[in-house]
């Protein structure tokens, strides 16, 4: 955003204030009482041009400029959108990325909650009001090309523990200046919505477009019959445009989550640009469904769930569609636990999946690192059970340990990981830590890496787009 006039000029200066106190090693700006001393001075002073007698009428003059100065200032704000982005030194690595509120005679406090959230307490993420004015800010330095996900919450309870941070659910909400957003349903309220900020070099998203003149392909809802799991399972199959029963046989890729497919097929989207546009081969894509409360029952390490993977659905597909017999044309994917349900999935079944695609996987957890998730082993509580608290006494990285164990596979795999997806709560590593660590292990086994770091969370908008990057590093033209 540009600022324009005598007020912007003033907050020009500001944030050219905020950053020569800025500690070139930390990503949030401390409270600054001289910082907002020097500010005050300068809008109490910027607009006063005091005439011949006019001396009694000082102080109506300084109200009534300021508050048409901070009305302009909202106004070309409500023109441009937040939050407002500017670059940070001379190398183009980070950008001064600044949220603001309008505030209401209510107003105690404003906490931006988002997926760049570092280390520290809230009071780190907490608003500073300009004095005298309805104008509520806060800059954080972030690394250019992120994208992210945010909330804004007046009123805030200001802690992350006990029963009172559960407040947050009723003042968190979208920024009001902000029109791009994220899990938004039609008619959903602002506080169900999430807002969404991309920098400047954030990779774009091509292949999530649908193109015009492409063919597309189709997709069925399904069930199968599962012997092992003891149940029905649900699930989507997507064959491209131009199949044929008959004709040349298909790649497969097996996806998790399936039924986020009906709310953003961007999978599906994918799957047809990538395919016309002869980055990867004719491609049958199956999206597994979760079943009631088991979603964290079958995709955190789970024999079960991949025996019937691998020995009932894979067969069953192979049965009725016409997918490819090699391993390495095959593909299985996911994000989040997901992605350690992808790679475990690998790691017990290589002989049919021969590619894993992981998406943040979950590489923190372990058995006994669970931070309250038992999995497989409490089916009936839907894998949640125990002590949630988590540090540094006990160790995860669940497939890292697994992968030490194990002769060398046929397996390729890609991970993927987001910058912001560090440990913040000093348990011992989290998905970044942990990703990078299973890479190396793998690395220095002979395995066949693709490591790819986004600037970004745990929010899913980097994972649309490298599902299409993934795709491509597995299936594509070797």
């Amino acid at each position: 955003m540009k600022f324009c006039g005598d007020f912007t000029r003033c907050l020009s200066r500001f944030f050219q204030l905020i950053r020569l106190e800025r500690n070139g090693s930390d990503n949030r700006v401390a409270s600054a009482p001289v910082l907002l001393a020097q500010l005050c001075q300068i809008l109490a002073l910027f607009s006063f041009r005091p005439g011949i007698g006019a001396h009694r009428h000082l102080r109506a003059d300084r109200r009534l400029a300021h508050a048409n100065a901070v009305d302009s200032f909202w106004k070309q704000v409500a023109a441009e959108t937040t939050p407002l982005i500017e670059p940070f030194g001379s190398d183009g690595k980070y950008h001064l990325v600044t949220f603001l509120w309008r505030s209401t005679h209510e107003t105690r406090n404003v906490f931006v909650t988002g997926s760049f959230r570092g280390v520290g307490p809230p009071a780190d993420y907490a608003m500073h009001q300009i004095p005298n004015s309805d104008i509520w800010y806060l800059t954080v330095k972030l690394p250019a090309g992120a994208r992210f996900t945010y909330r804004l919450s007046p009123n805030d309870p200001m802690t992350f523990g006990g029963p009172r941070a559960a407040q947050r659910a009723a003042t968190a909400q979208t920024d009001p200046l902000n029109p791009h957003k994220a899990e938004c349903p039609p008619n959903a309220s602002k506080f169900r919505c999430i807002s969404v900020g991309e920098l400047p070099g954030a990779p774009p998203q091509l292949w999530l477009v649908s193109k015009p003149g492409i063919a597309v392909g189709k997709t069925e809802k399904l069930t199968i019959k599962s012997t092992i799991l003891k149940m029905e399972r649900p699930f989507s199959v997507y064959t491209p445009a131009n199949y044929k029963a008959d004709g040349p046989p298909n790649s497969l890729v097996v996806m998790f989550d399936g039924e986020d497919l009906s709310s953003d097929p961007y999978q599906v989207t994918t799957l047809d640009n990538l395919i016309a546009a002869s980055r990867i081969p004719p491609t049958v894509a199956v999206f597994v469904e979760n079943v009631g409360n088991r979603r964290l029952v079958d995709l955190v390490a789970s024999a079960e769930f991949t025996d019937f993977l691998a020995t009932e659905l894979v067969p069953w597909m192979r049965t009725h569609y016409n997918i490819r017999k090699e391993a390495n044309q095959v593909v299985v994917g996911g994000y989040s636990a997901g992605g350690l349900a992808a790679t475990y999935t690998g790691l017990r079944h290589s002989e049919v999946f021969g590619n894993v695609l992981s998406e943040s996987g979950a590489f923190w957890w372990s058995f006994e690192h669970s931070g309250g998730i038992c999995a497989s082993r409490c089916p009936e509580l839907g894998g949640r059970g125990g002590d949630s608290f988590l540090d540094s006494t006990t160790e995860g990285g669940f497939p890292i340990k697994q992968f030490l164990a194990s002769p060398k596979l046929s397996l390729r795999l890609y991970l993927a990981v987001g910058a912001f997806e560090y440990d913040r709560n000093g348990s011992g590593g989290d998905i970044l830590e942990n990703t990078r660590h299973l890479r190396d292990v793998l690395l220095a086994k002979g395995y066949e890496v693709h490591y790819q770091q986004f600037v970004g969370g745990h929010d899913g908008l980097s994972w649309r787009g490298l599902f299409a990057d993934g795709l491509i590093e597995l299936l594509g033209s070797r």
